[in-house]
This record gives structure tokens, C-alpha cells and sequence, in this order.
């Protein structure tokens, strides 16, 4: 869905993911060697989509909600606990599908079309990225880089 919706829109194609926690600065040692520790402590996260929504921000032209899940919760909750650098990130797990500056009446038009048949989305990952300052347009992705990825427990 990412890769066609990115090649209708002209829109750069990414990983597909949800933010549980941005510190917006690149983890440390330390922080990188909580996540490995988180990554042993939690099982798989199977999340269940409440629908699809969209914002005028470039990373949610549109994107999947979900149900409040205890599991993504707590380990949003333990992070936050574990990292030196408090988030000011708003607690709103959700998978982006379109990177993309959309208007407003693009965006309730997609919204409206786009169909999602999916029950439920699993994730068995846990992935430590440094993004740039700044994303206010699509190359500013090119910045990304991944620091660390884990499995989680039972993957």
C-alpha cells in the first residue's frame, strides 16, 4: 500500500512503522542498551487499526489508528522512563502510509477511498532511528538512519 500510494503521489517510499517514542536526538550508548533490554522483556505487538486519518504534517498525509494497545502503552511508558532525554512526543501509535504534503480536500478524498481490509498488524521488531531535525520536506528522509534493530522476545 505504501509503494502505490507513493508512486500516485510522487511520494518517497519507507519502511513501514509505528512511532512509540521520539526523543528527537540520537540515542546514546546507554539509551540504545535499554532498547536492547526492552526488546528481551516484551513479545511480539499485534495491533488492531481503528481506521485511517490524516493530518497536514508530511509524515500523516495518511495514516492507520489504532486501538489503544496496553502492551504498546507500556512499552511506551518504559522508554519514557529509561531515557535521560524526556519526550515531548504526543503518545499516538499509528502507521504512516504516505509521506506526502496533501490539502485538505486531497486528503479527505484519499481518506474516504482508501480501503483497509486488515483485522489486525503484527510487529516483532523494535528499531532505533536518527532522523534529521527537520522534516518538512520528502528528501529530508534521505537523513534517517538506523542505529539498532532488535526482535522482540518471542519473535
Amino acid at each position: 500500500m505504501i509503494v502505490q500510494l507513493a508512486e500516485k503521489f510522487a511520494a518517497p517510499v519507507f519502511m513501514p512503522h509505528v512511532t512509540v517514542y521520539s526523543c528527537w536526538q540520537t540515542p546514546q550508548r546507554q539509551e540504545l542498551a535499554a532498547m536492547v533490554s526492552l526488546a528481551d522483556r516484551y513479545p511480539v505487538v499485534s495491533m488492531r487499526p481503528v481506521g485511517l486519518a490524516g493530518r497536514e504534517r508530511l509524515t500523516q498525509a495518511l495514516f492507520i489508528k489504532f486501538h489503544r494497545d496496553p502492551m504498546v502503552t507500556a512499552i511506551y511508558q518504559w522508554l519514557d522512563a529509561s531515557f535521560s532525554r524526556r519526550s515531548k512526543f504526543k503518545f499516538e501509535p499509528h502507521l504512516s502510509l504516505l509521506y506526502k504534503e496533501l490539502t485538505a480536500s486531497q486528503r479527505d478524498t484519499l481518506i474516504r477511498e482508501t480501503t483497509l481490509d486488515l483485522r489486525e498488524i503484527i510487529f516483532d521488531e523494535l528499531w532505533a532511528v536518527a532522523i534529521p531535525g527537520q522534516l518538512v520536506a520528502a528528501d529530508d528522509l534521505d537523513g534517517w538512519q538506523v542505529l539498532l534493530t532488535c526482535r522482540l522476545a518471542s519473535a
